[in-house]
């Protein structure tokens, strides 16, 4: 699957973009979280790659990036990711 998300910054400061999956709570005990791994594949900011290679993520446990960004920048963000194990 692939998504692209273009934004442009408001303001001078910090942009942290949290790679997560699921947030899913155990039916029985609400409690409890079920851990819902999402594979990323791709993860790349304005053309720049982040990372190419497989990079599990579930939504205690993102994959996070932080950047810096200046009022009317324009932000390209592209992520491509699979179920997890679906190479199994």
């Amino acid at each position: 699957m692939f998504m692209e998300l273009v934004a442009k910054a408001a303001v001078d400061g910090k942009l942290t973009v949290d790679l997560k999956g699921i947030y899913a709570r155990n039916p029985a005990d609400k409690s409890k979280r079920i851990p819902y791994w999402i594979d990323y594949t791709k993860f790349c900011v304005n053309d720049k790659v982040i990372f190419d290679t497989l990079t599990p993520a579930w939504h205690d446990k993102p994959y996070s990036c932080d950047m810096k960004v200046e009022a009317g920048q324009e932000i390209k963000i592209q992520v491509q990711w699979l179920p997890h194990r679906s190479d199994v």
